[in-house]
């Protein structure tokens, strides 16, 4: 009950249509999951689809500093894992 008022009101205020954004994040996944010729993936290939999620977020137009930093972080996290 409480995560779906956080999707339909909360989270829908601050990030727009829950399928608006889901899109543009599957784009930027299908993109990434091209780019490594779709390999089995490891931990900081979901770090850096993270990262892109957050990208995904921050593109839908209203501003909320988390999704950068939040962005930055995964980012960073992946190159301490340098790739594995």
């Amino acid at each position: 009950m409480r995560a779906a008022r956080l999707v339909t009101g909360d989270r829908a205020r601050t990030y727009g249509d829950a399928t608006a954004l889901h899109e543009r994040v599957a784009e930027l996944w299908n993109g990434y999951l091209r780019a490594i010729g779709q390999r089995e993936l490891g931990p900081a290939d979901v770090m850096l689809m993270l990262a892109l999620m957050k990208i995904g977020r921050a593109a839908g137009g209203s501003f909320h500093l988390d999704n950068y930093v939040d962005g930055a972080g995964y980012v960073a996290l992946a190159a301490g894992v340098g790739g594995k």
